[in-house]
């Protein structure tokens, strides 16, 4: 088999994982928060801000108002302004800076957080008020520093970051088009 076929099937293996991980009732709030907000500001940094960008499309599609931040956020551009604002964070580590700090003016002002991350104990799931857990972003065993990181499930070591840093993002392109399908289904109704 192709190193591009063994690699994308793999790929789509994990990805059906974190699909079955999906806890519907945290999914199910997640609609009816979104649904009945003033606002939506959707955030990511780096290839968080391309799922970010994507599912901000999506909800702009279905008259959702909605901003997006990603690297060059600023408290001064960002309009949140109270509880019924909601901010969508996407941070794989859960530890984004420019995200914890658009989460932290966002949880001072009352809004609403939701996360998208590997890490529901990180500062972004402490500040979130809901958490959709994607599996797959992973960090570097302190030894040796940049040649092995472990693999989430198994705990063993991988020879590379890349399949577990695009699992991340494309389980949560795929899991945040689905919940843009949950959200256009609830909508007609």
């Amino acid at each position: 088999m192709s190193i591009l076929k063994e690699f994308a099937n793999a790929l789509l293996k994990e990805v059906r994982k974190n699909i079955d991980r999906i806890d519907e009732k945290t999914i199910n709030k997640i609609v009816d928060v979104i649904r009945n907000a003033d606002r939506v500001i959707v955030v990511g940094v780096g290839r968080s801000f391309v799922v970010a960008r994507d599912f901000a499309i999506r909800l702009v599609q279905l008259g959702i108002n909605v901003s997006l931040a990603g690297e060059e956020v600023s408290d001064v551009y960002l309009p949140i302004r109270g509880e019924r604002d909601v901010v969508f964070a996407i941070s794989g580590s859960g530890e984004t800076e420019e995200v914890i700090d658009v989460c932290s003016i966002a949880h001072e002002r009352g809004a609403t957080v939701i996360a998208v991350t590997s890490y529901p104990d990180s500062t972004l799931g402490k500040l979130a008020d809901y958490i959709v857990e994607v599996k797959g972003r992973v960090k570097p065993r302190a030894s040796p520093p940049m040649k092995e990181f472990p693999d989430y499930m198994s705990g063993e070591p991988i020879d590379t970051i890349s399949l577990r840093g695009a699992l991340f993002e494309v389980s949560a392109m795929v899991i945040l088009e689905g919940l843009a399908a949950e959200i256009a289904a609830r909508v007609r109704k």
